[in-house]
């Protein structure tokens, strides 16, 4: 692979597939993001590939860093977005709908955004980096070229700030597109 001949990484995804893919389903307990998990993991170590060193350890060790590595990150990402609390996915979706106001795809994107538009700058910006770009709050650092403690403060008071303007959207208001206000229904 470090020559970059694809039929190494073929070789690898038949050897070490079922491998990869039975620890990503044993912790996040879901079959459709573990195959997501095992693909990202080979996408990965072929383009690290230059990065494997045979006197640190096997091929397989060094492919099952990567499998916990990105199963963990997945499971943390399902987590940051309370989607996920360790039962299969398709669990989550008992909550009877009578329970929750359904809304549609856009109604969702219009409410976000006019939250987001009420946060300062910084605060926005790091949300978008954590939620929309799955990144770690390391990176969103590095990206927004800040101390890692500024951007934990950028993302917690970005949360709390949203969440403190959701509770204040009564049920019987509707959202103007782009405003970040709320307007009376007639």
């Amino acid at each position: 692979m470090q020559a970059t001949r694809g039929e190494a990484l073929g070789i690898l995804v038949r050897r070490y597939s079922a491998l990869v893919h039975r620890i990503a389903v044993d912790r996040l307990k879901d079959a459709a993001e573990a195959e997501d998990v095992a693909q990202e993991v080979f996408l990965e170590v072929y383009r690290n590939a230059h990065r494997y060193d045979a006197s640190r350890g096997s091929v397989k060790i060094w492919l099952l860093q990567y499998a916990y590595h990105r199963t963990f990150r997945r499971k943390q990402m399902l987590r940051r977005r309370a989607a996920y609390r360790g039962e299969p996915l398709t669990e989550a979706d008992l909550v009877p709908s009578v329970a929750r106001r359904q809304l549609t795809p856009e109604e969702r994107r219009l409410i976000i955004r006019a939250g987001l538009a009420t946060l300062p700058d910084r605060q926005r910006e790091t949300l978008e980096l954590a939620c929309f770009e799955e990144l770690s709050l390391r990176d969103v650092a590095k990206r927004l070229r800040v101390s890692l403690g500024s951007a934990r403060h950028y993302y917690y008071r970005g949360l709390k700030r949203l969440k403190d303007w959701a509770l204040r959207q009564s049920p019987g208001r509707a959202l103007r597109p782009g405003s970040g206000r709320a307007l009376r229904r007639p």
